[in-house]
């Protein structure tokens, strides 16, 4: 009888003891999201409106959120895609632009996140050996409205590194 408490207290001391961290074994749940279109196309003015991270990187990132049909023909517009303009469910969707630069090797989106009340994007690429030209790229994503109700910001990570980027 004591050898099974004395195994009970040490099983039970062992695990209470463990050195990792929760938060970093959890995955942030997965956004339900479609991607709208994607395309190498940026708004003209990009580098005067984009947010541009203070450190290096100095990774560029324009980011709108279309709540409406007017605001999404408006941004559709910005970006000058050459596609033509997709219906959008506005009754239960919202849409978010991205724009950025991607290297010689073209950027999809591995995947979109909630992590702790904050959507996150995570751009890649399925290439290794790419060129930093600086290439334009925009993704138009389709979102539940509930996502998106009181989004401010979103982070993006890309190439490992991540930035929170306001919604203009």
């Amino acid at each position: 009888m004591i050898k099974i408490l004395f195994l009970a207290l040490c099983g039970f001391f062992l695990i209470g003891c463990s050195t990792e961290d929760e938060s970093e074994t959890l995955e942030a749940p997965q956004i339900n999201y479609k991607l709208a279109t994607t395309e190498k196309t940026l708004p003209a003015n990009f580098h005067e409106i984009a947010f541009e991270r203070e450190e290096p990187p100095a990774f560029q990132y324009l980011v709108k959120a279309a709540y409406n049909s007017v605001e999404f023909e408006q941004f559709w517009n910005l970006f000058d895609f050459e596609k033509k303009i997709p219906k959008v469910d506005f009754e239960s969707k919202n849409v978010i632009f991205v724009g950025l630069h991607e290297s010689s090797c073209p950027y999809h989106i591995e995947n979109i996140s909630d992590e702790q009340n904050t959507l996150a994007i995570t751009v890649d690429t399925n290439e290794d050996t790419c060129d930093d030209v600086a290439s334009p790229r925009a993704f138009v994503i389709e979102v539940d409205k509930g996502t998106t109700a009181s989004l401010q910001e979103v982070m993006i990570a890309e190439s490992g590194i991540r930035t929170m980027v306001l919604i203009q």
